[in-house]
């Protein structure tokens, strides 16, 4: 999960940018084509929670490159319909996409953050547990979170964490803690997702106060304790840290769980550490669009996504850690290569202590602008 916070007249401006990215084209509607493999080869599974749906069509909005290739021409296939495919790259971008009246929605993919907002604003579904035969699948760990009590509106999909990464064989100090950070003798050796709240909420926590404060004066601290952080950081990058890391242009900083586990694989020297105040976590989510016309073909997407035979693709696809435990058993069973490696890693398969007692940032609200002031301080800007 990419979070980048953006000024009000950023996001109303991207409004006229943003238009139609990916529709899959599918035979025409009606009984289910005899063909049953996905364009790459993949034998595609029946469906183990059948529906009978009248919808011929279904619009998705998702964060780019998490849904694989291999699930989408699969559920077109055992289902007949249309998958129109539309993606973001930030929650922003996704939530103006709602309010975007060109395209009507079915099934989105909020992230732990935008979550609440869109609760608030009465965008998602209630979901009808009786259409989903499929929820036993899931990890309890991952759900009944604070962002979405019940889970009466999402179900989880993906997640992962925000953590500290150090190269062991140039840093010689044992790293634990966020608060190691401010070190001197890091300055210039330190890279930094460019993602304000990230950091700010790292900050917040060396000093015991909640990742989602609202709290001016604990918010003020938190950027004064930051400008004793700015000699040590040479870059901000959240995208790519992991060039930077790589040419030893630094060896030290914060960086989310997926880059670090490809970081490792090119240089085992890396270590990745969950700090001991409590790592920062994200999920991202499936919903229904409260302005869905489509809720019975959405409701069979969450169930054939969701299905152990097929959600493992994800697993498989996406280096991120996965929710779904009857996936995971599926590989166990059929894939074990796959599953040694996602098993064995604490990047993918986070103690259970690190993920409850670890943080999810969730929209500032009416502190949008506050936090956002701090982080172009902190960056010079």
């Amino acid at each position: 999960m990419k979070t980048t916070f953006l000024s009000t007249p950023l996001l109303v401006s991207l409004i006229m940018a943003l238009g139609f990215v990916s529709c899959l084209a599918v035979p025409p509607a009606g009984s289910r084509p005899t063909q049953q493999a996905a364009s790459a080869g993949f034998e595609c599974p029946e469906p183990e929670f059948d529906m009978d749906i009248s919808s011929r069509e279904l619009n998705i909005l998702a964060r780019a490159k998490t849904i694989p290739a291999d699930m989408m021409d699969c559920f077109e296939l055992v289902y007949g319909i249309q998958l129109n495919v539309h993606y973001f790259a930030s929650d922003e971008e996704m939530y103006i996409r709602l309010f975007n009246n060109g395209i009507i929605y079915d099934v989105i993919q909020p992230s732990s953050f935008m979550t609440p907002l869109l609760i608030e604003n009465g965008k998602l579904h209630e979901l009808n547990y009786s259409n989903m035969p499929f929820f036993n699948n899931l990890n309890p760990a991952y759900l009944d979170l604070a962002f979405d009590p019940g889970n009466k509106f999402t179900i989880p999909y993906q997640a992962g964490s925000y953590g500290i990464v150090y190269n062991t064989e140039t840093v010689d100090q044992q790293i634990t803690s966020w608060n190691d950070l401010w070190d001197e003798r890091y300055a210039q050796r330190m890279i930094m997702p460019d993602n304000g709240r990230t950091v700010i909420g790292a900050s917040l926590l060396t000093l015991g106060y909640d990742v989602n404060t609202s709290d001016e004066k604990q918010m003020q601290a938190a950027q004064d304790k930051l400008w004793e952080l700015v000699p040590n950081i040479q870059i901000f990058d959240g995208e790519t840290p992991n060039t930077s890391l790589l040419s030893g242009k630094v060896d030290i900083g914060i960086i989310e769980s997926v880059h670090a586990l490809e970081l490792q694989a090119e240089n085992p020297a890396f270590q990745f550490i969950y700090p001991s105040e409590g790592t920062i976590l994200w999920q991202d989510n499936w919903a229904i669009s409260s302005m869905s016309r489509h809720k019975d073909a959405a409701y069979a997407w969450l169930n054939y996504a969701e299905q152990r035979s097929v959600s493992w693709l994800a697993l498989r696809d996406n280096r991120t850690v996965h929710p779904n435990l009857a996936a995971v058993e599926y590989i166990r069973d059929n894939e074990r290569k796959l599953y040694e490696a996602y098993a064995n890693s604490e990047l993918t398969n986070i103690p259970l202590d690190v993920w409850q007692n670890g943080y999810m940032l969730i929209d500032a609200g009416t502190q949008t602008t506050f936090y956002n002031n701090i982080w172009v301080t902190i960056k010079g800007e």
